[in-house]
C-alpha cells in the first residue's frame, strides 16, 4: 500500500505519494432490501431491473450477493405502521451489479428494483398460495 498525504491543511505533497483515488463507475452495486416473505424466490445470479428516480429508462442487472442475516430498516422505507401485537417484517440486503456504460448512474441515487424469479403459470401461483396458507396453519 502506498503512503498517503495526511488530511491536514498545508501538508506538502511529496512525489510518489497518493493524494486521491478515482473510483471506476463503469459498474456499480445497487443495494436493495427484500422482505423475508420473498426470500425463497430469490437466487444469486437472478436477472433484475432497476429504475432510478428521475430517469425514464431502466438498467438491467443481476443479483450478486444475498445477505445471510436480516437487518433493520427505517419505518419510512418499509411503510410499516406502529400496530401493537404485529411483528415487524425482517428484511435482507441483496446486492445487484449494474453496468453503467454511459456513466449516468452515481453513488447514492435512489430508486426501485425488480428481481425476476422463475416463470410460473397461473395454476402454479395458485397452488403456491394454497400450499403456503395451509402450511402455516398446520405448522
Amino acid at each position: 500500500m502506498s503512503p498517503r498525504v495526511q488530511d491536514t491543511l498545508g501538508s506538502t505533497v511529496v512525489p510518489g505519494v497518493e493524494i486521491l483515488q478515482v473510483a471506476d463507475l463503469g459498474s456499480l452495486r445497487a443495494r436493495i432490501y427484500v422482505s423475508e416473505w420473498d426470500m425463497n424466490k430469490i437466487k444469486t445470479g437472478a436477472k433484475a431491473r432497476i429504475r432510478v428516480d428521475g430517469f425514464v429508462q431502466g438498467w438491467e442487472s443481476e443479483t450478486n450477493r444475498i445477505g445471510s442475516r436480516p437487518t433493520e430498516i427505517s419505518q419510512e422505507l418499509s411503510g410499516e405502521s406502529n400496530l401493537n401485537g404485529v411483528t415487524p417484517l425482517h428484511y435482507y440486503v441483496v446486492d445487484l451489479i449494474v453496468a453503467n456504460t454511459e456513466g449516468q448512474l452515481r453513488p447514492g441515487m435512489a430508486g426501485l428494483a425488480r428481481i425476476y424469479g422463475k416463470r410460473q403459470n397461473v395454476a402454479e401461483m395458485v397452488w403456491e398460495g394454497i400450499r403456503n396458507f395451509w402450511g402455516r396453519k398446520f405448522w
